[in-house]
């Protein structure tokens, strides 16, 4: 493990029989108040970004908010009887961007909803089974890929994009939460035990599991890994997409009493939000924590957060689009 900290010299290499995993922590910097450019009028929870454009459900519809001007297309999606009386925070279990659409599961009526990005309108509705707003969903490697509640969240469910027929269901250890789909691989996070399960989409078979620090739910993947989110910790790991390995920890310095929070990867760099809206961005080529982001005094913006369009965004009682620290 190599170990630094700000304005000291390297204390100490290990080496590792198949990696190396190295453990950042924050700098002594003072943290410094985010720059809110436009607050976009729809409240909303789970967001993605995509086809020029973010993605929020709001008050029961999809809003799809132009990065380019910022102008929002309110797009009508089925209620049903059974999710009538869920609020979207309970209702919509997160939003996935991939082979050419986007994708909203609804658990009230255990449907995911295709969402054509050019005609605005709904293009596909999939039958599952989904229970409980507590996980997510991921497009891509020529299929949509959700958690659903066979066998109590053990089972991570393959549709095709084109016609929704189910394809596979893959068996897991235990209950899981998130998935992202990266690398070739299907990257399946445990609910409550600090694993990874790694799915290989051309044999849907369970290929390896990776230990990690801690149970969580906050995943998501670029810049050449996978990264997992501890926001009561503070920390941040990434796991290398070809070693299958931990290869970097960050130590943010930034904790929080409770879990709620959401990661994102977006202009190079990892994002991470806590329930405080604190935003930390971490550099991980630098190898540093290279800005802590606060919300003005007594202001509180939201509690997940995207990045697209050289922009932040967080979503709350309004999206509000952040300006990134210059580069």
């Amino acid at each position: 493990m190599r170990a630094f900290h700000c304005f000291m010299p390297l204390v100490a290499i290990l080496a590792a029989a198949i990696s190396l995993a190295a453990a950042y922590d924050a700098c002594a910097e003072e943290p410094t108040t985010l720059i809110v450019e436009t607050a976009i009028s729809r409240s909303g929870y789970a967001m993605a970004y995509g086809f020029d454009s973010l993605w929020m459900m709001s008050s029961g519809r999809l809003a799809r908010v132009n990065s380019v001007d910022n102008s929002v297309i309110d797009i009508d999606i089925p209620q049903g009887e059974s999710g009538a009386g869920l609020a979207d925070a309970d209702k919509y279990r997160g939003i996935a961007i991939g082979e050419g659409a986007v994708w909203i599961p609804d658990v009230g009526n255990s449907v995911i909803y295709k969402v054509d990005p050019q005609s605005n309108a709904v293009a596909l509705t999939v039958p599952t089974f989904i229970v409980g707003s507590a996980g997510s969903i991921s497009a891509g490697a020529g299929a949509v890929w959700v958690i659903t509640f066979d066998d109590h969240d053990k089972t991570l469910t393959r549709y095709n994009p084109d016609t929704g027929a189910q394809m596979a269901q893959i068996a897991l250890p235990r209950p899981c939460k998130a998935v992202v789909v990266d690398f070739g691989r299907v990257w399946v996070s445990a609910a409550s035990s600090p694993e990874i399960f790694v799915i290989d989409p051309g044999t849907n078979l369970l290929e390896e599991t990776i230990p990690i620090h801690a149970p969580s739910h906050l995943l998501t993947s670029g810049i050449g890994s996978v990264w997992i989110g501890y926001d009561t910790e503070g920390i941040v790991e990434g796991i290398d997409g070809g070693l299958s390995t931990v290869t970097a920890t960050f130590n943010t310095g930034i904790t929080d009493m409770e879990s709620d929070g959401d990661i994102t990867v977006g202009g190079g760099y990892v994002w991470m939000i806590n329930r405080g809206s604190t935003i930390v961005q971490i550099d991980p080529e630098a190898e540093t924590v290279k800005a802590v982001l606060r919300p003005p005094v007594g202001t509180l913006l939201g509690r997940r957060v995207r990045f697209g369009d050289d922009a932040i965004w967080v979503s709350g009682a309004s999206v509000f689009r952040i300006k990134p620290p210059p580069k």
